[in-house]
């Protein structure tokens, strides 16, 4: 969890200012950024909401089970970007999932052709899986990232 809150919060320090953002741990469950279940608009990155984020990360813990991610995915696409903007979706992940492939079909059908939506995936230590970060990146036009435990030294 550790390597993992340190990506979480090198991407949030890297966002383009006046840029848009929103944050969803998963687990067995899923929360956005603030603890809400549902949401359609994202937020504003800013100074204030940078270190509102920074605060959160610096408090997550491995604390939401197994690993559930067609959900939260679901909800990531269903949050509208503001008008001109494009949607990138990064996926941070140490774990794997029971049905891969279902995920990858989501994100599959809700990444257009035109570039409009991408997913980027991170696979975080030994436990995640291969096939679900590398397949996910391809499905969603992105790239991917795996580092492995014995990478984060």
């Amino acid at each position: 969890m550790d390597i993992t809150r340190e990506a979480l919060k090198l991407f949030m320090m890297s966002l383009p200012s006046g840029s848009y953002f929103e944050i969803i741990s998963f687990g067995s469950n899923y929360a956005f950024m603030k603890g809400q279940k549902t949401k359609t608009k994202l937020i504003k990155y800013n100074e204030n909401s940078k270190n509102e984020a920074l605060q959160l990360i610096e408090e997550f813990e491995a604390d939401f089970g197994g690993t559930i991610i067609s959900e939260p995915m679901l909800s990531s696409f269903n949050l509208n970007p503001e008008t001109g903007y494009l949607k990138r979706i990064f996926l941070l992940t140490d774990g794997s999932v029971g049905n891969p492939e279902a995920v990858i079909e989501l994100i599959k059908a809700n990444c257009k052709l035109d570039g409009s939506t991408k997913v980027f995936t991170f696979g975080i230590g030994n436990g995640c899986s291969e096939y679900l970060v590398t397949k996910s990146a391809e499905a969603g036009k992105g790239y991917y990232c795996l580092v492995k435990d014995n990478e984060m030294g």
